[in-house]
């Protein structure tokens, strides 16, 4: 039994299983992001489908918002789910790697995710609907699966980095 204890120690105590537990708390933070984020995208569209004719409008700016209707309530999902995203990301996921961070954690973690969960899911969402015809409330799973990797590396990295150790010159 003694050496089992051991191995198992040994296992929960390498780098690779901290580094793979970890993703898998940022994937749990993801899942509950990502429905936050759904839920909210699929409320504003169903907000913009209670006004069928703002589709037909022949005012530019209406007719605009009800074109781009999901890109819109991809943006409001997208501001809602990173503040939640953040925080708990901070205090679960990246708790080492925030508690020695330099300051600006949140602006660097709004930046990548403006960059990875709202500028390339957009992208994405836009050649899902527009090239493949996918359906706009499924355009964002789509986009979730090939975003979540390249967060986890920005937050880690970039988001919650640590301060850089200053080497001594000896001379």
């Amino acid at each position: 039994m003694e050496p089992m204890i051991s191995l198992v120690h040994s296992i929960a105590s390498s780098t690779l299983y901290k580094k793979v537990f970890q993703f898998i708390r940022f994937g749990l933070v993801g899942v509950v992001n990502f429905a936050v984020s759904w839920s909210i995208y699929s409320i504003v569209l169903e907000i913009f489908r209670l006004y069928p004719s703002g589709y037909h409008s022949n005012q530019a700016i209406v007719s605009f918002f009800f074109r781009w209707d999901y890109v819109i309530a991809g943006t409001i999902g997208f501001i809602i789910s990173v503040l939640s995203s953040y925080f708990l990301n901070r205090l679960w996921v990246f708790k080492r790697e925030a508690a020695n961070a330099v300051k600006g954690s949140i602006l660097r973690f709004f930046a990548s995710y403006i960059f990875t969960s709202y500028i390339l899911t957009n992208l994405l969402n836009i050649l899902w609907v527009e090239a493949f015809s996918v359906p706009e409330k499924f355009a964002p799973v789509l986009s979730v699966i090939l975003v979540t990797p390249i967060n986890f590396f920005l937050s880690k990295y970039f988001s919650f980095r640590g301060k850089r150790k200053e080497h001594e010159h000896v001379q």
